[in-house]
């Protein structure tokens, strides 16, 4: 762990306390509507380079979360552990991404290690992609983010960690922005 990610990881605590106070409705969306393409159909490359088919998630609720190990936010690693011993049949997605003020410098291989030996990750991480709007967009973001796929949601990630929750019928039904802890009430009640 480099000087840098171990201030943020200290720092952390402080920024769930200040997230927590000046959370805007905006932070949580729902949605209820069937998606117009089937999230089953969607398919990522792991961070390992093996290909990953979402048709294996039936029946499943997914939390899906854009990641970077050199953000204040990279603690969150932890409480997505957490979440997924405590709710043992739900399945957790992580992205990393470099989108955001270049927090997610490595490669595949050394955020796989990073991940792995410094928070013990229990769920599936994905080779780095973009997640932001633009052509080379991850078609899973892609589906997540454009109404005309899932059916009502157009909010992009705004920073790392934001936490997109499908349902066991893979209905997109839930947004929380980066400031909303894994272990939120809200998102355990969404992914129980």
């Amino acid at each position: 762990m480099t000087t840098k990610q171990k201030f943020l990881k200290s720092a952390y605590p402080m920024l769930r306390v200040f997230s927590k106070i000046f959370r805007t409705k905006a932070s949580v969306l729902k949605g209820d509507a069937m998606p117009l393409q089937s999230f089953y159909q969607l398919t990522a490359k792991r961070a390992d380079g093996q290909s990953f088919s979402f048709d294996q998630l039936r029946g499943k609720k997914v939390l899906i979360v854009n990641t970077a190990t050199e953000c204040g936010y990279t603690a969150q690693l932890a409480s997505l552990v957490t979440l997924k011993n405590r709710l043992p049949n739900i399945e957790i997605l992580a992205f990393p991404s470099n989108d955001f003020k270049n927090q997610e410098p490595g490669n595949d291989a050394s955020i796989a290690s990073f991940c792995t030996v410094q928070y013990g990750i229990n769920y599936p991480l994905f080779a780095k992609s973009v997640v932001k709007e633009n052509e080379m967009r991850n078609p899973v973001f892609e589906w997540l983010c454009n109404p005309s796929l899932n059916g009502w949601n157009n909010r992009s990630p705004v920073w790392n960690f934001c936490k997109y929750v499908v349902d066991e019928n893979g209905r997109l039904t839930h947004f929380f922005e980066q400031g909303v802890d894994p272990l939120d009430n809200s998102i355990i009640q969404a992914m129980s």
